[in-house]
């Protein structure tokens, strides 16, 4: 018996004797006894399907040649359609049956065989907005091809952020759709000088950036936090550090979270408010705190003393929340002043180990922790800000030389602007007016307020540009905001990235968070 193949693939014998692929001569024709019946296997290679027999065997079916004399055998392989999809913007797309699955951040063309006459159904997700289809299919609906020959299909995206979370070193976003990304340096082992999509496949509704973690809360109200955890900061039970979200124990429902210097608090559905990971000064407000050493923490959520019940909290060093009726309570790190008490803590001495009620008899809508200092505004949106003063944070106009408090309490940031929203960062402070313009005073010498210079302000400045910002946050030195339209612009440290631009240059005015890479 001979055989001869035409394409990629092989055949075999039975009984054993042949074994032949294209191109080969050797083991391609075997002498059996006369009356052998011979029944030949085909195998396709990768790309390849079989498309016929030809000579002693006719068909697609098996092949069985009785060998009464010498008989030849051809074998057809041909090469199977390609299904391409390329994708425009920042999205997903993948395959049903699987084969296709293709991102923007993987160089944004994929490509695959399929058996001949496969109807590929293609789904879209991921990152942006999903606009529409191109190439074999058209519209915004459901994608089916039929491959009867190779085709090409485009999935066109437009990408749109939510919130953007500025952090130690780089910040994070998470898009409308609910997928996160990171720039910078966001622990452990990643530096990306343009947003990187977050694997795990966790859709979030919300995004809290810390200064080497990062949580987030799901549709159902679920935590997931991921990055560093040697105090246990990602709530997880152990100090492993996590390059995915992982889900913080405990069954708890949360309605908001905040991720401190390395420890994490959130307010459940029912307003209790609950932290982990590290409590060295207290600032988990459970009623103690710890030694400072890594590998020691809370690695669990554990409720705050008190039984009060918050609208909102945030977390820094100080942890600082707010009621329903809008009374402010912190607790957590004071050597500034920063928890609002109207004394301080020595350096390195743990502060108030419970909530203790901020002084001024003060109702706030909005509170913000930043490294030293906090901020609030009221239901008129007045601004209010207390703790360390020495680069201007608190916007009165003075600087307090360090390590002196600037204020005790609160007192009301000058220029009489009206907010709608303040953040906090390390030694800034920004917000926005009700027309969406931010402003930013305090530390400058990164160009974190945006202005155009790196002179520290020391009262609210309007940040260049005239852009009109839905949201806004503040990191060490950087901050970053959201446009109304979903665009996300940074501005201020970037010699790690932060910025999300694709450079290493700070920026003292606001430029565009480049799409995903």
């Amino acid at each position: 018996m001979s055989v001869s193949v035409i394409g990629q693939g092989r055949i075999t014998s039975s009984p054993f004797g042949i074994d032949c692929t294209a191109g080969q001569s050797e083991s391609c024709s075997s002498a059996f006894p006369a009356g052998t019946a011979v029944t030949l296997t085909m195998t396709a290679e990768g790309g390849w399907e079989f498309g016929g027999w030809s000579g002693a065997c006719a068909g697609a079916d098996g092949c069985v040649v009785t060998l009464d004399v010498s008989a030849a055998v051809s074998a057809t392989f041909i090469a199977q359609p390609v299904l391409t999809v390329t994708i425009v913007g920042g999205g997903r797309v993948i395959s049903s049956p699987v084969g296709i699955d293709c991102r923007t951040d993987q160089n944004g063309t994929c490509s695959a065989p399929f058996p001949g006459g496969t109807a590929v159904t293609l789904t879209s997700g991921g990152g942006g907005e999903f606009s529409a289809w191109g190439g074999a299919c058209s519209g915004a609906g459901q994608c089916v091809v039929t491959l009867d020959g190779s085709v090409a299909v485009s999935a066109t995206f437009f990408f749109r952020w939510a919130l953007i979370g500025a952090g130690n070193y780089g910040a994070c976003g998470l898009t409308t759709t609910g997928t996160a990304y990171c720039w910078g340096i966001r622990p452990p082992d990643f530096e990306r000088f343009v947003p990187i999509q977050i694997e795990g496949g966790i859709t979030l509704d919300t995004l809290a950036v810390g200064d080497f973690h990062q949580c987030g809360i799901t549709s159902t109200a679920k935590a997931y936090c991921w990055g560093h955890n040697e105090y246990g900061q990602l709530g997880d039970g152990t100090y492993t550090d996590r390059t995915e979200p992982v889900p913080v124990l405990g069954d708890l429902s949360f309605s908001s979270i905040s991720a401190g210097g390395n420890y994490t608090c959130g307010l459940t559905t029912l307003g209790a408010a609950y932290c982990w990971g590290r409590n060295d000064f207290g600032e988990l407000g459970i009623g103690t705190n710890d030694t400072f050493t890594p590998g020691r923490g809370q690695t669990t959520p554990e409720a705050s003393t008190g039984g009060l019940r918050f609208a909102a909290l945030t977390a820094a060093g100080q942890t600082c929340a707010l009621t329903e009726g809008g009374t402010a309570y912190c607790w957590g790190i004071n050597w500034f002043g920063e928890v609002g008490i109207g004394t301080t803590t020595a350096i390195l001495e743990p502060g108030p180990t419970n909530p203790a009620l901020v002084l001024g008899d003060l109702t706030f809508v909005g509170i913000a922790a930043g490294a030293g200092h906090t901020c609030a505004r009221t239901f008129t949106g007045m601004a209010y800000c207390w703790g360390a003063n020495w680069q201007g944070q608190l916007g009165v106009a003075r600087v307090d030389p360090f390590p002196g408090a600037g204020a005790l309490s609160p007192v009301p940031v000058m220029g009489g602007l009206s907010f709608s929203t303040v953040v906090t960062g390390s030694q800034h402070t920004c917000g926005l007016d009700a027309d969406g313009l931010a402003y930013c005073w305090g530390h400058n010498h990164e160009g974190q307020l945006g202005n155009g210079s790196i002179e520290n302000g020391l009262i609210p400045t309007a940040v260049a540009g005239g852009l009109k910002f839905a949201a806004l946050s503040a990191g060490t030195a950087l901050t970053c905001g959201v446009t109304s339209g979903g665009q996300g612009y940074c501005w201020g440290w970037n010699a790690f990235g932060g910025v999300g631009d694709g450079s290493t240059a700070s920026r003292s005015e606001p430029v565009l968070v480049a799409d995903p890479g």
